[in-house]
């Protein structure tokens, strides 16, 4: 679900981008595709409905796309915009699907190629929207200027773990755990497991975890 406020003369074209994709989104396994359209206080807001036929289709589809899973292009058509994912549940279910543990998979440049449902719980947003974006999109500014050494010794030592501060999208600061593997589940491409500070540990290797939460893991494509 997309909530969007759209730029002052930019609604016809946002229409016209969202009717672009729908043959797209379609194809890639989207049931429905709905917009809401509402005007408060002189602003043109939207709601952008997409009923996707499972998880997995949206995750794919967010993999594959070359614009990734928002199109910078429609986004700039908009003043501010949100996107959050939601479970359905049918009329039986009475317990939602775990979203843990939250893992990243990261290429040789840091760049995330996947990332679990349980990653919103931590940064804030869809796993779908951190795809792409690199380790230092996600740490507070002041941090950045060390990314590049402390990834080189990572991939270096194969290893690493500890503490680390992650910017959520609100602009607030949270220090979670990570344990950390290079080449895993394969060459060239390296896990991250993250976790609250307070959660118990997990007692599986982080290989282990991976398989569990990346069942075609090998298949990741960097």
């Amino acid at each position: 679900m997309i909530t969007a406020s759209v730029a002052p003369h930019a609604e016809a074209a946002a229409h016209d981008m969202i009717r672009a994709v729908g043959p797209e989104v379609g194809a890639a396994g989207v049931a429905g595709l709905h917009v809401g359209r509402r005007v408060l206080a002189g602003r043109t807001e939207l709601l952008v409905v997409a009923s996707w036929r499972d998880r997995l289709a949206l995750h794919a589809f967010a993999q594959k796309r070359a614009t990734g899973t928002l199109d910078p292009a429609f986004l700039r058509l908009l003043t501010d915009w949100r996107f959050e994912t939601y479970d359905c549940l049918g009329p039986g279910a009475t317990a939602l699907p775990s979203a843990a543990p939250a893992v990243l998979l990261a290429d040789d440049q840091a760049r995330y190629v996947d990332a679990s449902p349980g990653i919103e719980a931590l940064l804030g947003v869809p796993a779908e929207l951190v795809l792409r974006q690199t380790l230092a999109d996600i740490i507070p500014a002041d941090a950045r200027a060390d990314v590049a050494r402390q990834w080189a010794a990572f991939l270096a030592t194969g290893q690493a773990s500890g503490e680390i501060e992650i910017m959520r999208p609100d602009g607030r600061l949270a220090r979670v755990a990570f344990r950390a593997q290079a080449d895993c589940p394969r060459p060239g491409i390296h896990a991250s497991v993250l976790a609250p500070l307070d959660a118990p540990p997990d007692p599986r290797s982080l290989a282990e975890i991976v398989a569990a939460v990346f069942p075609d893991s090998l298949e990741v494509a960097a």
